[in-house]
């Protein structure tokens, strides 16, 4: 009398059983051939849309510490400027910018 295996170990996959019910004739060597071929294709696609991604938030990366900079910059000259406020606010002036004021884009 065989034993009977019961355990998480044993759960036959959708994979194996597929692997196992394919005859390895010429034709199914082929058919797993060209699954293999498109499951590297998917791959490649993959991983240079993430290379790609990397790319993005890098360069996403770089603009922030170069504001970071600016900010930095700007702030200290406003408090070492004569006639500051001294709390940081910068003065509002209906609907124009201030000369050194930055636009942000997202």
């Amino acid at each position: 009398m065989k034993a009977v295996r019961k355990g998480l170990e044993n759960i036959r996959t959708l994979r194996s059983m597929v692997n196992n019910s394919m005859p390895m004739s010429s034709r199914g060597a082929l058919m797993e051939r060209a699954r293999l071929n498109q499951e590297r294709e998917r791959l490649w696609n993959e991983l240079d849309r993430l290379k790609r991604r990397m790319g993005v938030i890098g360069n996403r990366l770089e603009e922030i510490g170069q504001l970071e900079q600016w900010l930095e910059r700007f702030a200290e000259a406003r408090q070492s400027s004569p006639g500051s406020k001294g709390d940081g606010s910068p003065e509002v002036t209906k609907g124009k910018r201030g000369a050194r004021e930055m636009i942000l884009k997202y």
